[in-house]
């Protein structure tokens, strides 16, 4: 753990974490951040809020391994997220990459990034677990069940996926179809991640997930959103309360809406 830095009203540090692993070495990186005053926050939708840390903030930040090498190449990483610090005291505190960059090019005498004192071992790394998933998720009737909601005046109202598992967690789309806002404006998608095998109340699990809403006449113009985000039992689903806005979503010619049908997808690893 480095020593710790102050970038405005939080106390900060940067963690890297090395030790024997079998198999692909990575090396993984990560910050981490401690508020000393409560900022303005969002709060989380659902059950969460109720067990929702007192304590957070949004950052931006960029980590770097820079290359001590003349003419070197340094690598870069860009992430945000939010910081808190649980009740219980667990480490929601740290945001980063389980596989930062690999060993062999971090220990790699050409890139300059690391160094050895002669008669010392190769260095480890923590092997990340390497689990990753797709999951496309594919919705029907989506204007009657729009429709239906606002003629009742619902609203709040969300539809969840099947269950799917990546590695051994529990993971399953939450859409909502009117959003979360009032009036409606975007429709909201959240990740849901869990763990139905793990009694222990303070389980966490750092997760990088890519969700879409496909157009289905131009992949390409594919609406698409990534974070990184930790998921725990008081934390279990993240993403975004204006995802797409609803116009576009149920403009005919956009391609999103086909033959009365929505196409979701998530790709999930950790």
């Amino acid at each position: 753990m480095s020593p710790v830095f102050p970038p405005g009203t939080a106390t900060s540090g940067l963690a890297s974490i090395s030790r024997p692993s079998r198999g692909p070495s990575i090396c993984p990186c990560a910050s981490r951040a401690r508020t000393r005053r409560r900022p303005p926050r969002r709060r989380p939708r659902g059950a969460a809020a109720a067990a929702a840390p007192e304590r957070s903030c949004w950052c931006l930040f960029r980590m770097s391994v820079l290359s001590q090498r003349p003419g070197g190449s340094h690598v870069h990483r860009d992430s945000y997220g939010r910081f808190a610090a649980d009740n219980k005291g667990g480490d929601n505190t740290s945001l980063g990459w389980n596989d930062y960059m690999k060993m062999a090019d971090f220990m790699s005498p050409d890139s300059g990034s690391g160094s050895r004192r002669r008669g010392e071992g190769n260095g480890g790394a923590r092997k990340s677990d390497g689990h990753f998933g797709k999951f496309t998720w594919r919705i029907e009737n989506f204007t009657r069940l729009k429709d239906l909601l606002k003629k009742k005046k619902i609203t709040g109202l969300c539809i969840k996926s099947r269950r799917f598992q990546i590695g051994n967690r529990d993971c399953r789309l939450i859409v909502y179809p009117r959003g979360q806002s009032q009036p409606p404006c975007h429709l909201s998608v959240f990740l849901e991640v869990t763990d139905s095998r793990n009694t222990v109340s303070d389980w966490s699990c750092f997760v990088s997930h890519r969700l879409s809403v496909v157009n289905q006449k131009m992949e390409e113009k594919s609406v698409t959103k990534e974070s990184q985000n930790r998921y725990s039992k008081a934390a279990k689903d993240w993403g975004w309360r204006e995802f797409v806005t609803l116009t576009s979503l149920f403009d005919q010619d956009a391609g999103f809406l086909v033959q009365d049908t929505v196409v979701f997808s998530a790709e999930v690893s950790y």
